[in-house]
């Protein structure tokens, strides 16, 4: 088999690590509706208001013309201000009051809200009598993205927001105009949403099975994990759950996950149901009148869609459509496509044109070259008794295997939306992707620090996001400033929790973030403590975070850390980081890097301390 790797856009890594390090200067996106969006009236209050998966469906009804309103007993009177400055009408305690002043509005709620809360029990009785709706969160990002043709819906345990916010942007360079709604703050919107006329991207939330009330037309399933077992009950219920979920659409499934492969068949299996036309359609710029290949899909179709694998031979021998590997201590992926349909008309290019799903090879560069396991009369090489493998690479400004797998995942799913897409124009869009807001997102130097924030709250997030950071700074120890985040959670994963932060070179613990939850008899931070190993024991914070900042605590426990995983990075001396290396008899490596974790405050608490700096 021949190989053809065609390098990636970006012409030198250590310009891009620059960028990186450097936050660059990033495009600026509206927000505001897009004169071609649809607008609605009416008021819709949200109870709930500010929580990550409500503010961004507000912050969308608003750009779509809606008056809005709602409250949330957290907020304080600097978020009202700032909310209220945006256009929304914001309080803090709730007050069934205000739910009886509204006439002929909907009321929005999630299932954080309890039936019994004053709001909801005020609405829950006007709805009954017909006099307002009612709508669970989900039931209203259905109504906010029905006008889209193409709607595109991320799942998975983790990695769904970081994904959206992928998605958005590459389709945004791509000059495809998407409505965006991301759970987090993309760095390239001002805010965590943006409107579109025809085509939507958005994340799903299998917290509480409102998934499965989606009506995306084409989803991704990145990954699923032992999470939200206080609702399913059982990890086995929980696949059910995204099987369901992957059977009401067509849908790309991560076959590299062990839990996902089993729900979806290889593109081959696939291709036997697909019906390849050729239709001279009208001439278009993209066109030039030349007909077009259309591979129409099922319209249920859980689709081995893409796999990171351990080695290129793995790479090749994968069923999956997108294979990708990591060279030896290179972070930068190569993937490879794979051809389900056998030979395309040499003189007919693929369509470029939403809402048509469908499996194509992709243009470009690889117009005159079949990817690997295909056979065609027009080899760009003249030859035809070989099978060509077409590899691409493509290296992120954010480090991380868990990254890149999703990236890989989400350009799978872009190239089945949308059949022809050229894929050097998307890999150059994705390797421009500027992160996420809370998504290894650098917030600066403190004290000479570098300091980094994470929303990662479960045991399988944390050990990716540690192993990112050893991955891209070899050498540089690694601070953890984890806050818990659940109490269910917390007494479920106490001891993976601690397993996955003693990755780490030391551990501080901040009070557990009960996000709603009622407190636990025996459960809190100091759980996860008890289950800390020997070699990185952690230590438990309030609110003095100084000695997080303080280097003496190195002396002994970075040489304990270099004996017990001497091999942790290779080369000690090839280590690179953003910031100067301090010299010192007791302590002569790179300056530690500090993470903050965690989906609680524990952001608001690391971002206060560069308030103050």
């Amino acid at each position: 088999m021949r190989r053809i790797f065609h390098r990636s856009p970006r012409e030198s890594s250590n310009s891009l690590e620059k960028e990186w390090s450097a936050k660059a200067e990033l495009r600026s996106y509206p927000v505001t509706m897009s004169e071609s969006g649809s607008s609605a009236s009416g008021v819709v209050y949200f109870i709930g208001l500010g929580g990550s998966g409500m503010l961004p469906l507000a912050r969308l009804a608003l750009a779509r013309g809606y008056r809005v309103m709602g409250s949330d007993a957290k907020l304080d009177p600097t978020s009202i201000q700032k909310m209220k400055e945006e256009g929304l009408e914001a309080f803090g305690p709730p007050d069934a009051n205000r739910i009886l002043q509204i006439k002929g509005g909907t009321v929005v709620y999630s299932t954080a809200i309890s039936e019994e809360h004053p709001e909801r029990k005020a609405a829950s009785d006007r709805a009954s009598a017909g006099a307002i709706r009612l709508l669970h969160r989900m039931d209203f990002l259905n109504e906010l993205v029905q006008h889209c043709s193409l709607r595109l819906g991320m799942a998975g345990t983790h990695g769904k927001t970081s994904s959206t916010a992928l998605a958005g942007w590459m389709l945004m360079e791509l000059q495809k105009d998407p409505l965006i709604i991301a759970g987090g703050r993309p760095l390239y919107l001002e805010r965590s949403i943006r409107n579109g006329p025809d085509i939507a991207v958005f994340e799903t939330d299998e917290s509480d099975g409102s998934f499965l009330r989606s009506n995306a037309t084409h989803r991704l399933i990145l990954n699923v994990d032992e999470d939200h077992l206080n609702h399913y009950g059982s990890f086995g219920e929980l696949q059910k759950a995204f099987r369901r979920f992957a059977d009401q659409g067509i849908c790309v499934v991560n076959y590299g996950d062990p839990s996902l492969a089993p729900l979806a068949v290889s593109p081959a299996e696939v291709a036997s149901d697909l019906s390849f036309s050729v239709s001279e359609g009208e001439s278009s710029e993209k066109d030039s009148g030349a007909g077009s290949a259309v591979a129409d899909l099922p319209q249920h179709s859980a689709i081995s869609g893409y796999q990171i694998c351990a080695s290129r031979q793995q790479c090749d021998d994968s069923p999956a459509l997108f294979a990708g590997y990591f060279p030896e201590q290179n972070d930068t992926l190569h993937f490879r496509i794979r051809s389900i349909s056998g030979s395309y008309p040499s003189d007919s290019g693929p369509s470029d044109s939403p809402g048509n799903p469908g499996l194509a090879p992709a243009v470009g560069s690889l117009a005159q070259i079949p990817a690997a396991g295909s056979a065609s009369s027009s080899d760009a090489a003249s030859n035809t008794s070989e099978n060509v493998s077409v590899y691409y690479s493509f290296r992120m400004k954010v480090p991380g295997v868990h990254f890149a797998s999703n990236a890989l995942g989400v350009l799978t799913l872009i190239y089945l939306a949308f059949p022809g897409i050229d894929m050097e124009q998307c890999i150059m869009a994705l390797e421009g992707f500027p992160g996420t807001e809370r998504r290894l997102e650098l917030l600066g130097q403190y004290r000479g620090f570098p300091v980094y924030d994470d929303y990662g709250h479960h045991p399988s997030e944390i050990r990716a996001v540690l192993l990112a950071l050893k991955q891209r700074f070899p050498g540089s120890p690694i601070v953890v400033v984890f806050q818990p985040h659940r109490y269910t959670r917390t007494a479920e994963l106490a001891s993976a929790f601690a397993d996955s932060l003693s990755q780490a070179d030391r551990v501080f613990l901040l009070p557990l973030y009960s996000a709603g939850e009622k407190p636990m008899e025996g459960v809190d931070s100091s759980l996860i403590a008890q289950h800390m190993p020997a070699h990185c024991p952690a230590t438990l914070l309030d609110d003095d975070l100084d000695q997080v900042f303080d280097l003496s605590h190195f002396s002994h426990s970075v040489q304990s850390e270099d004996n017990r995983n001497s091999q942790r990075s290779g080369n000690s001396d090839a280590a690179s980081h953003p910031v100067d290396a301090i010299e010192s008899e007791e302590f002569s490596r790179p300056m530690p890097t500090v993470l903050f974790l965690g989906a609680g405050d524990v952001s608001a608490r690391a971002r206060r301390l560069f308030a103050r700096q």
